[in-house]
């Protein structure tokens, strides 16, 4: 494919000033800053220049220097053209290859309700001069694209070698295996709150899996932010930490409007090792943030050991129906799990919410477009003008102040001297850690490999050639992002085993992750001895009452099934050499979900 590139000004004589640009991601690949997808609008004479609409889908991925300094006002993006096989999606990933000169774009979902693509993979790469090219992911297959569901406004991060997609929800628009509603509210929007975190193995094109059991009451995240933490104890296996930030959490097959919608408050954080597949909640101190989505959020290493996540804008949450958009800066230091808000003075005039935010220069945050929701009328959010010119708005992280200009020789990123007054003053020491593994991961780095405590997860052994039984949760379907087709049973079988451990007092629950302590799950014997088998056959999701029936007379049968395949379990643990808890054998387990 041949690689294009020109030099494009959004605020050029006769192209109109552009107003907001909003919904899609930026990711930094060399000496570029790359933005994709999503949405803008312009205004030709005071009126919006987009036939009848207050914005339209980018058709084009642009680029920006960061190998020279620029301000907003003159800096020159680069156009690059997009076949119109490449799909123009909002809300979606962009996951860095390992060779850093190639970017994949997973997840989102189309602009006014148009027909979803097919279930593809998208690589862009770059070619070191802010230009490239689109392909398909040569290494994955359509096979097994098809059985995860596309969703949109999921929580998103990488390590160097894996993408990471929490949650998010599904409509009509995200994928085609959901089908829209047949009723006389054919415009009531269809939530689908999904379970599960998604992984790209992105070298070897391995898309799988994990449970999402952990996250929050539901097990679901829809408008928050993941970002991957590159410290704990884990040793050369380890891939790092990934921390849940803001957004969510929502019951799986609910509207939008619904009034059982909860905030993901910040007063805990949740941590998830993917190496053992645990789940932590670790309480906060300082000057916490008050719930809110729609966030972006960048992380920088300290020079004193420690790890700096900055978290901008967002919508804030109230019972009120009313968005309230905010501008505000919060720092998250680790190991600390304290928090340090920005000088006002530097966040007035600034509120963004849907907008993007890459760490440049060494010491910058870039927050590209966004809008202010608070305005309620599309009509007059789409009109208002972004704070910075061009929608590019520079913070420096150290001296957290904002600026209108990129400074390419900036020096490296030292830790805001709010946040290294409190560590000198022994703030550390005063962290009341909810797990004692947690701590070790945070506070002994450089160690081997640190497991989870005894009533923990830990790796199958791949010496033994077995593994574990399937929980409840895979058998009826697995979690709604692995397996499209059984998305309805999914979710109604997650719905019942909640309920059904709940029935049973002498059984202890997954501690929340609200939780600041973790409840100690019983032991159990597994047997090796093969138990029966109970499958589930996969349908496209619909609506339609007559499905609706089957799908649970199936599900009873299913249901059924697994009771006779637990009590089996039950008269054979003795015989079986390890140890371990239910609940985190269902974490683990969940990883193998194709």
């Amino acid at each position: 494919m041949q690689r294009v590139r020109q030099t494009y000004l959004p605020k050029e004589p006769g192209d109109g000033a552009t107003n907001a640009h909003v919904i899609f991601e930026a990711i930094v690949l060399g000496d570029y800053l790359y933005i994709d997808g999503g949405e803008v609008s312009h205004l030709d004479n005071g009126k919006n220049s987009t036939d009848k609409r207050a914005s339209h889908a980018l058709n084009h991925t642009l680029s920006l220097p960061l190998n020279i300094s620029w301000n907003n006002q003159t800096v020159a993006f680069n156009k690059i053209p997009k076949p119109p096989s490449v799909p123009s999606l909002n809300c979606q990933a962009a996951w860095r290859d390992p060779s850093g000169t190639a970017f994949y774009i997973w997840g989102g979902i189309t602009s006014y309700r148009t027909q979803p693509p097919p279930s593809e993979l998208w690589k862009f790469t770059a070619d070191g001069y802010g230009g490239g090219s689109w392909n398909k992911h040569e290494k994955i297959s359509s096979v097994s694209l098809g059985k995860h569901v596309r969703t949109s406004r999921g929580a998103w991060t990488q390590s160097k070698d894996v993408g990471y997609w929490l949650g998010g929800y599904g409509t009509a628009n995200t994928d085609t295996s959901i089908l829209p509603p047949q009723s006389s509210d054919g415009d009531k929007n269809i939530f689908l709150a999904v379970l599960g975190i998604t992984l790209l193995k992105m070298a070897s094109g391995e898309l799988t899996n994990s449970s999402s059991v952990g996250m929050g009451p539901f097990g679901t995240l829809w408008g928050g932010s993941a970002h991957h933490v590159p410290l704990g104890g884990g040793g050369e296996q380890s891939d790092g930490l990934l921390v849940f930030l803001g957004g969510v959490t929502a019951p799986v097959l609910s509207y939008l409007e619904s009034p059982d919608h909860r905030p993901v408050e910040f007063t805990n954080i949740t941590v998830y090792d993917p190496l053992y597949k645990k789940w932590y909640s670790q309480q906060t101190t300082g000057a916490i943030p008050t719930p809110r989505y729609q966030i972006c959020v960048v992380g920088v290493k300290g020079d004193n050991g420690t790890y700096e996540i900055f978290i901008y804008g967002g919508i804030s949450w109230s019972s009120a129906k009313t968005p309230k958009t905010v501008g505000e800066v919060y720092v998250l230091s680790l190991p600390g799990f304290v928090f340090f808000k920005a000088p006002v003075e530097q966040t007035l005039g600034k509120k963004r919410d849907d907008h993007t935010c890459v760490v440049a220069g060494k010491r910058q945050m870039i927050t590209i477009g966004g809008y202010d929701e608070s305005l309620r009328s599309p009509d007059r959010y789409w009109r208002d003008p972004d704070p910075w010119s061009n929608g590019l708005g520079v913070f420096d992280l150290t001296e957290m102040r904002w600026s209108n200009e990129y400074n390419a020789a900036a020096e490296g990123y030292k830790s805001p001297a709010v946040v290294k007054t409190w560590y000198s003053e022994g703030g550390l020491e005063s962290v009341a850690w909810s797990d004692n593994t947690l701590k070790r991961m945070f506070l002994e780095p450089q160690s081997t490999t640190i497991p989870p405590d005894q009533e923990s997860s830990t790796p199958s052994d791949p010496s033994t050639g077995t593994s574990p039984s399937p929980s409840l949760e895979i058998v009826v379907g697995a979690v709604l992002g692995g397996v499209g087709g059984g998305t309805l049973l999914a979710a109604a079988a997650f719905l019942f085993y909640r309920h059904h451990r709940k029935r049973k007092p002498k059984q202890p629950r997954l501690s929340s992750p609200t939780e600041t302590t973790r409840t100690k799950l019983y032991t159990n014997r597994w047997s090796k001895a093969p138990l029966k088998s109970c499958h589930l056959a996969q349908a496209p999701l619909s609506f339609q009452p007559t499905t609706i029936i089957a799908s649970w007379v199936q599900l009873m049968g299913i249901l059924s099934c697994l009771m006779v395949t637990r009590n089996a379990r039950a008269s054979n643990r003795v015989n079986s050499r390890q140890d371990k808890s239910m609940g985190d054998l269902f974490l683990r387990t969940n990883s193998h979900t194709r």
